[in-house]
């Protein structure tokens, strides 16, 4: 009597299998020559059932504890021309076989770890979902766990994001408007404006727009408006940031402005500063003089 319990893996992206599996069955093999009486056939057959009944419920059981993705668990961002590894626990059979997806270069892991595969170069392509599935293969019963992860591969922002509007000095109670548009992208990058550091709530900024360009990435882009009041300048001064992200990327513009009245009380302190300088060295040229 033999017995062979094994499983079935598969990667696959958005449908379609892309990277291993492996297979096998739950066998009963009789190599003797059944003699006796049909008792004693029918014996020897239930004890047969009974071994490969206790051969499937292995295999469920060993399929049970789940299937999962050890390298990247949920959504994970990648560098457009970067590498990745995709790791399936609980798999460690032979054979495997490799199913290309066109466009995305694939490499097995190292020897002895049949269940991971790197992605290497990514491109936009290579952009989906990714799916490990382990199945057991033991008629009559088939168990199939399976774990999926998104895969997003990042184009960065080119360069700064633009900001036009208010800048230089300001009036108290003068509107403060800015516009701020970003460098193509992807995915779509999210976008917000920041007084001295502070996030401006929704209700001075506009709705994001998104324009999508040839090559399938993003331009976003948001506007900002409110008055300038005493309060908001630290100093007499506000610095008005548009900060533009994707994940944990962050790309930034800023203008400082300053408030009109801090520029007179500036110049005032820089005048008394300057005379008292200029008393101070032709009192010291008087004493030299009177000295010798």
């Amino acid at each position: 009597l033999l017995g062979k319990c094994e499983c079935r893996q598969q990667w696959w992206s958005d449908g379609l299998v892309t990277v291993n599996s492996c297979w096998g069955s739950v066998s009963v093999v009789n190599s003797g020559r059944v003699t006796g009486s049909d008792r004693q056939q029918l014996l020897g057959m239930m004890v047969v059932a009974s071994v490969l009944v206790h051969l499937i419920i292995g295999c469920v059981m060993g399929v049970s504890v789940g299937v999962r993705m050890k390298a990247l668990e949920g959504p994970r961002y990648v560098v457009e021309g970067g590498n990745v590894s995709l790791t399936c626990s609980n798999v460690t059979t032979r054979p495997l076989a490799w199913f290309p997806i066109q466009g995305v270069q694939a490499q097995l892991g190292p020897e002895g770890e049949p269940e991971q595969v790197w992605l290497l170069e990514v491109g936009q392509e290579a952009a989906g979902v990714y799916t490990c599935e382990v199945t057991t293969e033991a008629p009559p019963t088939f168990l199939t766990a399976n774990a999926s992860i998104t895969l997003h591969v990042v184009a960065p922002l080119s360069g700064s994001p633009v900001l036009r509007g208010t800048a230089g000095v300001v009036s108290e109670g003068e509107w403060v408007a800015g516009h701020c548009e970003s460098p193509p992208a992807t995915p779509t990058p999210r976008i917000s404006f920041y007084v001295n550091h502070t996030p401006v709530v929704k209700e001075f900024m506009s709705e994001v727009t998104v324009q999508n360009t040839v090559n399938n990435k993003q331009v976003v882009s948001r506007s900002v408006g409110f008055s300038a009041h005493r309060r908001l300048f630290i100093k007499g001064h506000l610095l008005l940031e548009c900060r533009v992200s994707i994940e944990k990327l962050v790309w930034r513009a800023t203008t400082d402005l300053v408030l009109e009245g801090n520029i007179v009380k500036n110049r005032a302190t820089g005048v008394r500063s300057q005379g008292y300088n200029e008393w101070l060295l032709g009192t010291v040229a008087l004493l030299v003089r009177w000295c010798y």
